[in-house]
């Protein structure tokens, strides 16, 4: 994901987005958007402003552009806690993929 970041929609947003990617193959991970910047760590961060629930393979089917995220939101298959302007605004950082 950090490097499908697009940073000009990121201004003036400063958020740690926390992403669980359940079953074989999967971890967590956190970004953390920042400066116009975005930097990817393994491991859960305690103050996460966003936090993402996905299966491993729903995962792949977004990062593949085969599903898109609003899509795997709505059927239940991405799940999400935090504030949803937050989810709907990741659209337009993360091109594409969510």
């Amino acid at each position: 994901m950090a490097k499908s970041f697009n940073p000009e929609p990121a201004k003036g947003w400063n958020r740690v987005l926390q992403i669980t990617i359940t079953g074989k193959g999967g971890g967590a991970w956190n970004l953390v958007i920042k400066d116009q910047k975005c930097t990817l760590h393994e491991g859960e961060h305690e103050n996460a402003d966003l936090k993402i629930t996905t299966d491993a393979d729903t995962w792949l089917m977004i990062f593949s552009r085969k599903l898109d995220g609003p899509t795997a939101y709505m059927s239940g298959k991405l799940k999400a806690n935090g504030l949803m302007d937050d989810l709907v605004k990741l659209a337009s950082i993360f091109k594409g993929l969510l």
